[in-house]
């Protein structure tokens, strides 16, 4: 068809001139051509004129001028020596053929009453009297060539019901809509099994036909009137993440959604296999058709895990959550591979659209990923109920964010350093390494606040010693306390990723825009903020910034508490294992404060003010030997250096403050 408002016939002259002659009646042929337009519900009939495979001309017609104009002389371009008498003489009468045909839909619906059957509609040429077969028990006879043409029979009713429910029924239709899509799901699965019969039988395995009746089926379950509503009231004291307010399927329910996981799952067993032999035989035609088949199944999939991984936060079910996140980063993975060669991460002017498409999607589901890691790690920490409800311990999650982490790492490596784009909030690059997945204490020595401290009266001791030693001592922490503070850790690492990936593809689809190309839908992109000059949601930059906010206040009660005990134990020097702490603290307080300045939060960021207010004071009313200290000579004006930048915190603290006060907003 050229649209969805007409369809076509092609006409060459030979035909041309069949319709015209007086031997040949073209009366079936206009009938057929009506009847399908009236079924179809199609609007108009486009009629291409050929002239030895040229097209020539191309007629429209309304359907209900088929009959009359469909075969006239001025319609078809042929002249005839036989003149016409009438210019509207009908080549049979519409009234007449809707009658016979209403009572046709009738006797139909009176004697086709069996479920999941296939009838044959049959009439001998010259006969009046029409013979109604029920032919479903042919499938049962091991014939081929029935079986093949029953499954397609099947499969093409249940995608003409699809094409019903998104054109002709209403929206508002949830009942009529719910009964086309049981009737789907019973012709989809009907499909299967003659599918699997016909294999049996020997007759191929036609997997790619399989598998995209697998994910038809899926759909079925994935229709946002599903549910009455959403999936459930939230706690209000577990926010949303960001990433479920604008992923698909958010008003699914857990069981349609699951019923999804295990329809897709099939359509990808169905066509790995083939996938693998295609590429022993090194055809890349086979490669390219499966491997775009696969991914699309696979993008689905993974959105249906990450809506499941959500419902399952707010529900504390550990295990169902560390499988759909650990699904999720597998099935990432194995997408990226499928479309690897096309080279999807290329962003550059000379890429094409659809392998950006690629990228960008992945992307997207990159950040959406990290999003519910970081806050599965952060509700942990903030959540007792977690160990209570959930019984689940730190080193679970720590093992799975690895694993994910092992899984993705190929897409950072392809897009990131592909594209020589640099981590703008990475907490891993603003550390210099110090804090990664594999490295959670949270001690952090920024390399000119290292050499200073080298250089200090503290050198006897050394700094990598009062590195170790403070280490040491949070690893004496009790269990508790040490699982919340390297999860934590871990959370301001996964909410990195996810920050970074926004700021890139919105980096990206600015450069895109001043190159004047086609812009890649960013309709996902705007949902990202709810201003559009900010590509990451506050919400997130937040939830990032109290993270590190919670770490810094963290180490700095262990450097408080370091310094309590040298006070008690006057026979040991603990200040510079306090300085180590103290430094850490800043950093974290310092990763917040930016976080938040971000995302324009201005109680946080008065809140982060006074926290490194008070690591300042702690320099300067005690003996802790931190960069800018000097000799012994010196700690006076030392003191009131560090004094004069507490006074600085507050006054930035109570301007923020006064700023929030007088925002209307």
């Amino acid at each position: 068809p050229i649209d969805d408002t007409s369809d076509t016939m092609d006409l060459d002259s030979s035909s041309r001139e069949e319709f015209t002659s007086a031997k040949t009646s073209p009366v079936c042929t206009v009938l057929d051509t009506y009847l399908d337009n009236l079924m179809a519900n199609v609007p108009q009939l486009a009629l291409l004129l050929q002239e030895q495979g040229f097209i020539q001309n191309i007629k429209f017609l309304r359907t209900d001028d088929i009959p009359s104009l469909m075969i006239h002389p001025s319609t078809l371009g042929v002249e005839t020596a036989q003149p016409t008498t009438t210019t509207n003489q009908q080549t049979f009468s519409p009234e007449l053929i809707e009658m016979n045909a209403a009572m046709l839909l009738r006797f139909l619906k009176t004697n086709c009453t069996r479920e999941n059957s296939t009838y044959l509609l049959h009439r001998t040429a010259g006969d009046t009297n029409i013979q109604l077969f029920d032919i479903s028990s042919i499938s049962q006879m091991r014939q081929r060539k029935w079986v093949w043409w029953l499954a397609l029979c099947s499969y093409r009713f249940a995608c003409r019901l699809e094409q019903l429910q998104n054109k002709v029924l209403s929206p508002h239709d949830k009942v009529t809509r719910r009964e086309y899509r049981e009737r789907q799901r019973s012709l989809l699965n009907n499909t299967l099994n003659l599918l699997e019969d016909l294999a049996d039988m020997d007759g191929g395995h036609h997997e790619t036909i399989a598998a995209a009746v697998c994910e038809h089926l899926a759909d079925t379950f994935l229709w946002s009137d599903e549910a009455e509503g959403d999936v459930g009231p939230r706690d209000s004291s577990k926010p949303a993440p960001w990433a479920s307010s604008s992923q698909p399927y958010r008003k699914v329910t857990p069981d349609c959604l699951n019923k999804a996981h295990d329809h897709l799952m099939n359509g990808i067993k169905k066509l790995s296999p083939p996938l693998t032999k295609a590429r022993a035989k090194n055809s890349p035609i086979e490669i390219e058709a499966l491997s775009t088949q696969l991914y699309g199944i696979h993008h689905k999939l993974i959105n249906v895990c990450l809506k499941l991984a959500d419902i399952h936060l707010q529900n504390y079910f550990s295990s169902n959550l560390l499988q759909s996140l650990r699904m999720a980063a597998r099935m990432l993975r194995d997408a990226t591979t499928l479309v690897e060669p096309r080279d999807i991460f290329d962003f550059s002017k000379d890429a094409t659209d659809n392998s950006r498409l690629y990228g960008r999607s992945i992307l997207l589901q990159y950040a959406w990923l990290w999003e519910f890691c970081g806050h599965f790690a952060r509700s942990y920490a903030a959540d007792p109920l977690w160990r209570e409800r959930g019984h689940i311990s730190g080193n679970d999650l720590l093992s799975l964010f690895k694993e994910v982490d092992s899984a993705c790492n190929n897409i950072t490596k392809l897009c990131f350093r592909a594209s020589k784009w640099r981590p703008k909030t990475s907490v891993s690059v603003a550390s210099h390494g110090q804090v990664s997945l594999q490295s959670l204490s949270g001690i952090v020595v920024l390399p000119e606040d290292f050499e200073e401290i080298e250089a200090s009266v503290l050198q006897k001791e050394g700094c990598h010693e009062a590195i170790s030693t403070s280490k040491s001592i949070l690893n004496e922490q009790t269990q508790i306390k040490r699982d919340n503070r390297l999860v934590l850790v871990a959370a301001s690492v996964c909410y990195s990723h996810a920050v970074d990936s926004y700021l890139f593809l919105a980096e990206y689809n600015s450069d895109v825009a001043k190159d004047g190309q086609a812009s890649i839908d960013l309709g996902t992109m705007n949902k990202i903020s709810t201003k559009r000059d900010e590509p990451v949601a506050p919400l997130l930059r937040q939830r990032l910034g109290d993270a590190s906010n919670e770490i810094g206040k963290i180490l700095l009660a262990e450097s408080r508490t370091v310094l309590l005990n040298e006070n008690a134990d006057r026979g040991r020097n603990m200040s510079h294992v306090s300085a180590i702490m103290l430094a850490s603290a800043q950093f974290w307080f310092s990763q917040g404060l930016d976080q938040f300045t971000a995302g324009k939060d201005l109680r946080n960021i008065a809140l982060l003010r006074c926290n490194l207010c008070q690591c300042c004071k702690i320099r300067a009313n005690t003996n802790v030997i931190l960069p800018g200290s000097s000799k012994d000579h010196d700690k006076k004006s030392n003191a009131e250096t560090f004094l004069q930048k507490a006074v600085d915190h507050l006054v930035s603290a109570h301007e923020a403050m006064g700023e929030r006060d007088a925002d209307s907003l």
